[in-house]
């Protein structure tokens, strides 16, 4: 995930394409479960989540300015594998959300909203179901096709914009 998000984000920079992008929550602490009636979501406030409490904030930013989720994920991402931070730690979320500009009072009382957590299963549920999401990333594209990515290394510049015409070319001719 970390890496399609820098490349993304790359991509932004070096071409000025208008990508839209939207981000959901797809927890592979779920994925992951042994235990069928398990749901994450479903969790008391105090479960031990590695990170509930990041797609929660993921969810909470997204209630701020347009660009807000973008800001707050990639700064989210960052601390985790550049800075090895945890995600289920509060100074975690508030030092990604202050990264992003994010109103960190919003931010708190958005936090405390159940209704969060109800999204999180929504959004998982969708990706398992409609587009057969097993991991992250699965790119989702506009006309159609799904496809779980993974790269090794993030490209820059003229690459990262190279990778994505090509991959959106094979999923438009592709699009199972």
């Amino acid at each position: 995930m970390y890496r399609t998000a820098v490349w993304l984000d790359r991509v932004k920079s070096a071409s000025g394409h208008d990508l839209s992008i939207t981000w959901k929550c797809f927890p592979l602490e779920q994925v992951n479960s042994e235990d069928k009636n398990f749901k994450l979501w479903e969790q008391p406030e105090d479960y031990q989540s590695r990170g509930l409490l990041a797609f929660r904030a993921f969810q909470a930013a997204g209630r701020q300015d347009a660009g807000s989720i973008d800001r707050f994920h990639l700064a989210l991402l960052k601390l985790r594998h550049e800075q090895k931070r945890e995600l289920n730690e509060m100074d975690t979320v508030v030092e990604a959300a202050k990264s992003a500009g994010l109103d960190l009072d919003r931010l708190q009382k958005d936090l405390k909203d159940p209704s969060l957590k109800a999204k999180i299963g929504e959004e998982y549920n969708e990706g398992a179901a409609k587009y057969g999401a097993f991991g992250v990333p699965t790119i989702v594209f506009e006309k159609g096709g799904a496809a779980f990515l993974k790269i090794d290394a993030i490209p820059e510049g003229e690459e990262a914009v190279s990778l994505l015409e090509s991959l959106l070319h094979f999923m438009q001719a592709h699009p199972y």
